[in-house]
């Protein structure tokens, strides 16, 4: 059985991502937020990415905004797009 438990709108079959090699360093690309985490935000970026959210891809607190944030959920919310 496949079906999945995740209960975001992405499409989580990993047939319509595009390949993560079409990819370039230092590409800029947007997507949703599907989760925020003290740590940073999950992005739907498109790309067929590895691990608990397919097609997501890890945006670091650090690499958000040049100051820091002290606390990100009054920064970013699951839902925005960046």
């Amino acid at each position: 059985n496949n079906t999945s438990s995740n209960n975001n709108n992405n499409n989580n079959n990993p047939k319509s991502f595009k390949p993560l090699k079409d990819l370039k360093l230092g590409s800029k690309i947007s997507g949703k937020i599907i989760d925020v985490c003290d740590f940073g935000v999950f992005v739907h970026i498109g790309y067929a990415t590895r691990g608990s959210r397919p097609g997501a891809a890890l945006l670091h607190i650090s690499q958000i905004d040049d100051d820091r944030i002290q606390n990100i959920h009054d920064v970013l919310r699951k839902g925005d797009t960046v």
